[in-house]
């Protein structure tokens, strides 16, 4: 089997996956889901149980993010579900995910850091 640039960039990433999970987004894109989740849900410095519970979790949250960038899933339904399972401010979240968009180069993810920077500028979304 052939990897394609995605799929070496979702592994390099530290994210497993196939090449048929990676159709339809970009290597950046991987690495901005990771970014984001290993941010909201941090696994440093855990170990056994702990570490394996926030791996999941960290699953969870990469797949559902992973389900916007594909279109499955509303950007408004992922956030304020996010927001509201890690009791986040609204604020910090979009703040998080503009952070985690700088310095990658995918132009869908140019246009919603763009989109965030108006949210956080204006205070609506």
């Amino acid at each position: 089997m052939v990897a394609t640039v995605q799929t070496l960039t979702a592994h390099e990433a530290g994210i497993e996956t196939t090449a048929a999970e990676a159709a339809g987004l970009s290597g950046d894109m991987f690495i901005f889901a990771n970014r984001v989740v290993e941010k909201l849900i941090g696994s440093e410095g855990l170990s056994g149980e702990q570490f394996e519970t926030a791996k999941k979790v960290q699953d969870g949250f990469r797949t559902s993010l992973l389900e916007v960038l594909r279109g499955k899933l509303g950007f408004s339904d992922w956030f304020n579900s996010t927001k509201t399972n890690l009791g986040l401010h609204r604020t910090k979240l979009l703040q998080t995910l503009y952070d985690a968009i700088t310095g990658l180069k995918d132009e869908e993810l140019k246009d919603m850091q763009e989109f965030i920077s108006k949210a956080l500028e204006t205070g609506v979304m």
